[in-house]
């Protein structure tokens, strides 16, 4: 076998990396934790304690479109540029 010769003919190699897992999964935490963690992540970006996570995290507040209720949620920032923060 010379040194340009492929391992794997390349009839198969298509199938091969039809059948291997995708490179980046996606995943989210689990509904418990996060029942617990958004209420206290909102109250402490409300108040002075949270530190160094108010420079990372905001909470925003909107209306559900379809019933009208008012969501809070904590989020993290995310800066497009030199702008200054929301808040």
């Amino acid at each position: 076998m010379g040194f340009f010769d492929p391992v794997v003919p390349v009839s198969s190699y298509r199938d091969y990396m039809s059948e291997q897992s995708p490179a980046v999964f996606i995943s989210h935490p689990p509904e418990a934790l996060l029942r617990l963690v958004n209420p206290a992540m909102r109250f402490l970006l409300g108040t002075p304690l949270a530190g160094a996570a108010r420079k990372q995290m905001m909470v925003v507040s909107f209306k559900g479109r379809k019933t009208g209720r008012p969501i809070v949620a904590p989020s993290p920032m995310a800066s497009s540029g030199p702008s200054a923060p929301a808040g």
